[in-house]
């Protein structure tokens, strides 16, 4: 049998924290649920080592991204790679915690244990370490760590902004004390402020149609329930209609492709009724929250705040 790896070095970023928390998050995967990951070989968080970088060597996970592979599939192809995204899903609600944190190692017992939150969401560079609990905070937390930033003076220099978008970051998150109190009435009436679970957002892999893994989990962690309930792309976003209005060339596209995720994201939730009620309760709390994307970041700049109205 072929010996096929993938090393991975880490970018300067959450020195230590990000390569400690992924590792962990592996082993735990591997050792409390039956989802597939990538085994560890070797691994080293120091980033002054001599590879000049923190650094990983994983086991290659065979297979490629179903989107890649997605408008090849047929609608029974789809609905068998959607079915296995549930099961994996569900394994994910089932660990619980109490807290919106990260996972690492206790080296004195080699037990699991919570630590800062690992995500470019809170941390937006280097100015700061949180570790949160409550739904609420999670959400306040996003909005004050952006606006900590923003007032940084050297926001402008900062590694992770663009200084292309820097002037509509600060118009969206320009009075983000005067949003702050609105959130209660975003999060949805019946959630469970102190229900967490685990969550990762990588990628996961197909051959055929069978999810042969999930990679890239520097970012994995621990959530409330409902905020990730839908976190993959194939079954995440708005609901949309077939309104009956003629679109062209890229609004044709994007039309049918919402339509397409529509359809499958139904189906996502009537796979989720028939296994599991309680999952079932946990993506109906996360409502508009989810569907607004209150919280999403990219590449490390604010670009969605509180939609009321």
């Amino acid at each position: 049998m072929d010996f096929q790896y993938i090393g991975r070095l880490a970018m300067p970023h959450f020195r230590r924290f990000k390569t400690e928390s992924e590792i962990t998050t592996l082993q735990f995967m591997a050792e409390q649920t039956t989802i597939p990951a990538p085994e560890v070989y070797a691994w080293d968080a120091d980033p002054d080592n001599s590879a000049g970088a923190e650094n990983i060597l994983l086991k290659k996970i065979p297979g490629e991204r179903p989107s890649d592979r997605w408008e090849g599939f047929s609608e029974d192809e789809k609905k068998r790679v959607i079915g296995q995204l549930v099961d994996i899903q569900l394994q994910f609600l089932h660990t619980t915690f109490d807290k919106v944190v990260s996972l690492f190692k206790n080296t004195d017992n080699d037990s699991y244990e919570v630590g800062i939150l690992v995500d470019q969401l809170l941390y937006l560079g280097t100015h700061g370490k949180m570790k949160i609990g409550p739904t609420e905070e999670y959400l306040i937390g996003l909005l004050r760590s952006t606006s900590t930033f923003l007032d940084r003076p050297d926001a402008l220099n900062d590694d992770d902004c663009d200084e292309r978008h820097i002037d509509r970051i600060r118009n969206a998150c320009q009075r983000p004390e005067e949003a702050i109190p609105t959130i209660p009435s975003f999060q949805p009436m019946d959630a469970s402020p102190e229900r967490f679970c685990l969550q990762h957002t990588g990628l996961h892999m197909v051959e055929g149609t069978k999810v042969t893994g999930i990679i890239e989990s520097e970012e994995a962690g621990v959530y409330p329930a409902w905020v990730f309930g839908e976190s993959h792309s194939l079954v995440s976003g708005p609901d949309v209609i077939d309104d009956g209005v003629h679109r062209e060339g890229y609004y044709r596209e994007e039309h049918l492709w919402l339509l397409e995720k529509t359809k499958y994201r139904h189906f996502f939730h009537s796979e989720i009724n028939g296994r599991d009620q309680e999952f079932k309760a946990v993506v109906e709390e996360a409502g508009e929250l989810v569907r607004c994307k209150v919280y999403t970041t990219l590449s490390g700049t604010f670009q969605g705040t509180l939609c009321a109205g």
